[in-house]
């Protein structure tokens, strides 16, 4: 299976169970806070264990935006709690959507702790059976160059070339 049809794969067999979910919870008329406590604690780590997700919102240009503090949250309490077993920090990365929506709660009534619990046990369900083969991808670097479209120069040569140019025409002036 090549690159393109694992990310295909894996997002079908994520995300068909959530849609699934989300539309018996909507035909039994549940609030909007319900169902949205329910896709919180779903997609939260459905994201984080993305292949190659958390490889690019790490990056510099990420830093300010709310999903690369998603990602330095989790990795900052995987970094002070040290998980040695893969269960442990899979379990990290489940309760920080808890906590936001147990804080969201708290703070202002709104939410539902039951649906926040039932979108975590049914990503611990649905990674675990379907896409746990799935998590040593990367999904980076599938992209493919338009036709016609140049790939671009990764030596440092013709830019040198071309900064000595600019300097000798620049002290002709």
């Amino acid at each position: 299976m090549n690159q393109k049809q694992a990310r295909h794969h894996y997002y079908f067999r994520g995300l068909l169970p959530c849609f699934i979910a989300f539309l018996s919870i909507y035909y039994f008329k549940a609030t909007l806070l319900s169902i949205s406590s329910f896709l919180i604690c779903y997609l939260w780590p459905y994201f984080l264990y993305t292949p190659g997700a958390k490889e690019k919102y790490l990056e510099f240009k990420y830093r300010k935006s709310f999903v690369g503090l998603l990602v330095r949250l989790d990795e900052f309490l995987k970094g002070v709690l040290r998980p040695k077993k893969m269960a442990l920090g899979f379990l990290i990365s489940i309760s920080t959507s808890l906590i936001f929506c147990m804080v969201m709660w708290i703070f202002s009534g709104a939410g539902e702790p039951l649906f926040a619990l039932a979108g975590s046990c049914l990503f611990t369900i649905v990674y675990y059976y379907l896409l746990y083969n799935f998590s040593n991808l990367s999904f980076e670097g599938d992209t493919e160059t338009l036709q016609g479209e140049l790939p671009l120069e990764t030596s440092s040569e013709p830019s040198q070339n071309l900064q000595s140019h600019q300097t000798d025409s620049d002290s002709n002036s």
